[in-house]
């Protein structure tokens, strides 16, 4: 099972969130057993506003998180899906798809508090490399007018490195991310993950 999750908030209360919610993902995979991908979500959700009294508005803490979960089953050569405001991308046949996420976060107070997310599956033979990643690459503000970065050139730089090794891969997402900022201060923290069969 493999998650990459980013805050909504910033600074002590999102440091807050992402320790809670980190061991929470492993109290609801390795304590109670769950690994359906949007049941891990549902519960997860749960927790965070259980924990911070969101549901109720009582809340010191307002923020929520962004996250998408694969569950990876070789044996049977299926991998689960779910999302949480993220989507997954991954090659099949040398072209880039996506699989988007449900329109929820998990926690925070405007939203309601029993959601539930959608499992996709895809089989694994037929998928040649998955990514998942947080928003801040996409959020990066660069180039020549100070725009965003954005989710097109980020397909595109995808679509364009995707045959090359993982090592490659990673250093055009670095070389690319360090051309587009330019003089720029980084606007968020980045996390992109590439796992290929």
């Amino acid at each position: 099972i493999v998650a990459v999750g980013d805050c909504t908030g910033h600074g002590v209360p999102a440091a807050l969130i992402s320790v809670i919610g980190f061991n929470m993902l492993n109290y609801i995979v390795n304590e109670l057993d769950i690994t359906n991908p949007a049941h891990i979500l549902q519960r997860l959700n749960f927790e965070i506003q259980a924990i911070f009294k969101q549901e109720n508005n009582e809340m010191t803490i307002k923020d929520g998180m962004d996250i998408s979960i694969c569950v990876i089953d070789k044996k049977n050569n299926v991998l689960e899906f779910a999302g949480a405001n993220r989507p997954l991308y991954f090659v099949k046949n040398g072209e880039l798809q996506i699989i988007n996420g449900d329109k929820k976060c998990i926690g925070g107070i405007w939203e309601e508090t029993n959601k539930s997310f959608t499992k996709h599956n895809l089989l694994i033979d037929s998928t040649e490399t998955i990514y998942l990643f947080t928003d801040g690459f996409l959020d990066q503000f660069g180039g020549e007018f100070g725009k965003k970065f954005l989710c097109k050139r980020f397909k595109n730089m995808i679509t364009m490195s995707h045959s090359q090794s993982m090592n490659n891969q990673k250093e055009i997402l670095e070389n690319t991310l360090i051309e587009w900022k330019r003089n720029e201060e980084q606007t968020d923290d980045i996390c992109v993950l590439g796992i290929r069969f």
